[in-house]
């Protein structure tokens, strides 16, 4: 696997969008890109910022959250944007998908709902690991991890965290293509 990592504290929000992408393909070099991950201050929670990384990257799917605190080798920063390229090895497979709305649904059927989702396409893949980002405001958030074990089994391994808003317990993002979005996965 290739990675590479962009940072960016700049006060404008497509600025930074645009040095932290351009970061993270010079350090990526010439490798294929697969996935790309988003991690920001609250501050950078808006589709403006992730439509200019989508952008920039193409058909590329992205994904990712609003944080406390975006951790770098370079610091912890509250007021920040980071973008993480994957360049996955040719026999990996994987798949990206997202649930939204998941107070009018319950946490329970969404969670099964995002299973369902992940799942598809990948009946005789070995699978090894999920990377799961929520809302965390979610209510009863367990819920959702519970109807995801209830489609990928108890003993598949999850990783993952729930999205902050510094602490504010107003409104956290999650983010996935172009969108920035509340109650979702």
């Amino acid at each position: 696997m290739h990675t590479g990592i962009g940072l960016s504290t700049a006060a404008d929000h497509i600025r930074a969008s645009k040095e932290a992408t351009d970061q993270a393909r010079q350090q990526i070099g010439k490798h294929r890109i697969d996935v790309a991950l988003v991690f920001s201050s609250v501050d950078f929670a808006h589709n403006a910022v992730l439509k200019t990384i989508s952008e920039l990257l193409g058909d590329i799917p992205v994904f990712g959250a609003s944080t406390l605190g975006v951790i770098s080798d370079r610091g912890i920063f509250k007021y920040s944007l980071a973008v993480l390229l994957l360049s996955m090895p040719k026999e990996a497979y994987f798949n990206v998908a997202s649930v939204k709305d998941i107070g009018s649904r319950g946490a329970f059927l969404s969670g099964g709902e995002l299973g369902e989702k992940l799942l598809y396409g990948c009946k005789g893949v070995h699978r090894t690991l999920s990377i799961v980002l929520s809302d965390g405001l979610l209510p009863e958030g367990e819920q959702l991890i519970y109807g995801l074990q209830e489609r990928l089994g108890k003993s598949f391994p999850l990783v993952g965290a729930c999205a902050s808003d510094n602490l504010s317990f107003k409104k956290t993002y999650l983010y996935f293509g172009d969108e920035a979005s509340d109650n979702s996965a």
